[in-house]
């Protein structure tokens, strides 16, 4: 070998004892690291997503077809619920209601008399049976007498009924009068005077059959008497019989009430369903809102095809987002929102998460799926008009992505071939150790495998790092 290979091999001894010795005093001291334990604690973490305004717009329009004959709003006015919009005019729909008021009158007047005729009938009959009931007593009492034979008590009891009988037949015939007096003056109905008069007439046959039973008896009875008595009595039976019957009128007629009322029933829901076509001719607001476009105007046509205006719902107004799934632990429902507009910048509006939808949808041609998120602005601020529906805003929020979970600063995580590990400081030593995780955050990661909370965690130098390497804590 001559000189120049001994001087080269001379070299590389000396390099690699230098590197030797290097390597030596590094192992000797230890590297100095920064450490953290883990904590127990929340993750809270923040999203924001494109979102639409969203509010309920309606065009009023009438249930008929008339003209316009009144406007009471202008376009970008603001109305109360139940505030008129329009007026509108159909003389059809005027006669029909006034039609149907006086077919109602008709009818109302239809029932006043069938329940006069019932009244009227009834006080007939009954009238009638009372009388038939008294003859048939009468004829009864006389005809026992005519079988009994007089005695001289008999007969003075027969001269007291026809006492009573006459007194009786004189009240009744003076309230009769008076009946009539009253009715030729209109004080009374006819139904109390023919009551008056039915009541004269049984009085009248009531004092003669007692009349005619005193000459009876004081005549004494023959064969012919008590013939004729049993006649009596027969025929006053049957005549009561003949008045029985008559209550079968009293239904008839009762039945004529129902079938009117019935028909007034009918009259009445003419007339309510004409008032409600007539209301239809005033236009009025379905909610608080706003007048959006005036499609037609004073003269105009309207109908159910042809609306009137344009109405947009003034409070209530809603934001509508769609948030990945990434993002749905984050959200709740109550949850407060911000609310941005790059129309707007540097106004903020505060709004609440209404509603969630149950099911993630995909979007087409990609990975992501998303849930529709709906929130309502609060109702006691000041839009001012700066928010419209269809206008594209911002949704910003914070969530809480994990609660009382075993968190580490995310900057604590080294990721090799898709795998999560940590540095420990294990005995002055560190030591590397695979983990799983669960939510994390730009500051925070939850630690769901492979840590307990009273391990310490290497912060940095990660780069410089060895697994066994000795380590000291920076400032020990």
């Amino acid at each position: 070998m001559n000189r120049n290979g001994w001087i080269g091999v001379g070299a590389v001894v000396v390099l690699a004892a230098a590197v030797w010795m290097i390597s030596s005093s590094r192992a000797d001291k230890p590297v100095e690291v920064t450490t953290s334990p883990p904590r127990v604690g929340d993750i809270t973490s923040t999203f924001s997503a494109e979102a639409y305004v969203k509010t309920r717009s309606v065009e009023l329009a009438p249930r008929i077809i008339a003209r316009v004959t009144k406007i009471f709003v202008k376009e970008g006015e603001s109305v109360s619920f139940g505030d008129q919009i329009a007026e509108l005019y159909d003389a059809d729909l005027y006669a029909s209601y006034a039609q149907a008021k006086a077919d109602y009158t008709v009818a109302e007047a239809k029932v006043n008399q069938a329940e006069d005729a019932v009244e009227l009938t009834r006080l007939q009959v009954s009238a009638v049976v009372n009388q038939a009931e008294a003859i048939v007593a009468s004829s009864q009492a006389r005809y026992n007498l005519v079988m009994a034979g007089a005695r001289p008590e008999e007969i003075a009891k027969a001269n007291d009924e026809v006492d009573r009988a006459k007194a009786a037949l004189d009240a009744a015939e003076s309230a009769y009068h008076r009946s009539q007096r009253l009715y030729d003056s209109g004080a009374v109905s006819k139904a109390k005077l023919e009551h008056d008069e039915m009541a004269f007439k049984t009085a009248r046959a009531i004092h003669q059959l007692a009349l005619d039973t005193v000459e009876l008896l004081e005549a004494g009875p023959t064969e012919q008497d008590e013939a004729a008595a049993m006649a009596e009595v027969e025929a006053a039976i049957a005549a009561l019989e003949t008045a029985e019957t008559g209550r079968g009128e009293i239904k008839l007629r009762e039945d004529d009430v129902e079938l009117a009322k019935a028909m007034l029933a009918t009259a009445q829901s003419q007339v309510d369903l004409a008032r409600i076509r007539l209301q239809d001719a005033d236009i009025k607001a379905p909610f608080s809102g706003v007048i959006g476009h005036l499609h037609l105007q004073v003269g105009d046509t309207a109908s159910p095809q042809q609306p009137i205006a344009s109405f947009v719902e003034q409070d209530g107004m809603e934001i509508e987002a769609e948030i990945g799934d990434q993002d749905m632990a984050k959200i709740t429902v109550g949850q407060i929102v911000e609310i941005t507009s790059a129309s707007h910048p540097g106004q903020v509006f505060s709004g609440t998460v209404l509603r969630i939808a149950d099911e993630a949808v995909q979007k087409p041609n990609t990975l992501i799926r998303t849930r529709i998120v709906r929130a309502t602005i609060d109702p006691d601020q000041d839009l001012k008009g700066l928010l419209r529906s269809g206008m594209e805003v911002t949704i910003k929020g914070t969530g809480l992505a994990a609660e009382r979970v075993l968190t580490i600063p995310s900057d604590a995580l080294v990721t090799e071939d898709a795998k999560q590990y940590v540095w420990l400081l294990k005995d002055g030593r560190a030591v590397k150790r695979e983990i799983e995780i669960g939510s994390y955050t730009f500051e925070l990661t939850e630690v769901t495998h492979g840590l307990s909370e009273d391990e310490t965690l290497i912060l940095s130098p990660k780069e410089s790092l060895e697994d066994g390497i000795a380590v000291v804590e920076s400032g020990s």
